[in-house]
């Protein structure tokens, strides 16, 4: 309802943002992810982030045969048309969400990154940095985050001959 009295409905939360006001906020969503983003505590932040996703997300499907899209086929159809799919943090809040309400739970307060969430959920797998300064370094590094019965199975493996 404007300050006019006027009855107000937009398709989406996006076209509310950008229409310009009265009828809309006459902002960008770059606008709203930035305030977001501004939230001090951290378990409020992800959830506000998690929640734009909810009412941003788009449905599965779309433009597949018009010239546009045989000419583009990298980016899809609408407005703002930014997807946050792969590794990214909206990618893997949206998963956990689905498929681990649980994990997501605790993502959204604080207890678990969503990096570390996807990873106990089985959606990526675990991966360490090791530094290639020395062998005495990178066996340290692998030694602290391998099974003694994987340390074992890696020598041997490095110790074939191709």
């Amino acid at each position: 309802m404007t300050q006019r009295g006027e009855q107000v409905e937009h398709g989406s939360f996006e076209k509310f943002v950008v229409t310009p006001p009265l009828k809309g906020l006459g902002a960008t969503m770059r606008l709203i992810e930035k305030l977001i983003d501004s939230i001090d505590n951290p378990a409020e932040r992800v959830e506000a982030q998690s929640l734009l996703d909810v009412v941003t997300q788009r449905g599965h499907g779309g433009d597949r045969h018009s010239q546009a899209f045989k000419m583009d086929n990298i980016h899809h159809e609408g407005e703002g048309a930014a997807t946050h799919g792969g590794t990214s943090r909206a990618a893997g809040l949206r998963r956990l969400r689905k498929d681990r309400p649980d994990l997501h739970a605790d993502v959204l307060a604080g207890r678990l990154s969503t990096h570390s969430a996807m990873v106990k959920a089985g959606f990526r797998k675990r991966k360490i940095s090791v530094p290639v300064s020395s062998a005495e370094d990178a066996a340290q590094a692998i030694k602290r985050n391998l099974e003694p019965e994987q340390v074992k199975e890696l020598a041997r493996l490095l110790a074939e001959d191709d």
